[in-house]
């Protein structure tokens, strides 16, 4: 196995091969149900299972971002939100 291999320092705290998730959700919900509704709704954990986790859904205008805080401060990611959404936003929409 890889991590055996690498003889990486066993900390059963974080995921052996790698710390940061990104996830590029381009694609609209076409979903159809006959005569009923359906709601993606957001689940809350409070539990980071990797350092970082940026999901990014253009297509809903959303930026959704889970960290460790024993391992990152707010006010840090509150900066780099608001940054990537300047960047990803040219004229009030999305690129």
């Amino acid at each position: 196995m890889l991590v055996k291999d690498l003889q990486v320092p066993v900390d059963h705290s974080r995921n052996p091969l790698f710390d940061v998730v990104l996830t590029y959700q381009n694609q609209e919900d076409t979903s159809t149900l006959t005569n009923n509704k359906a709601e993606i709704l957001p689940t809350v954990t409070n539990t980071a299972k990797f350092a970082i986790t940026l999901e990014i859904a253009p297509k809903s205008n959303q930026i959704n971002l889970e960290y460790r805080s024993d391992l990152f401060k707010r006010k840090y990611y509150d900066k780099f939100l608001k940054t990537l959404s300047i960047c990803f936003k040219t004229n009030n929409r999305w690129i």
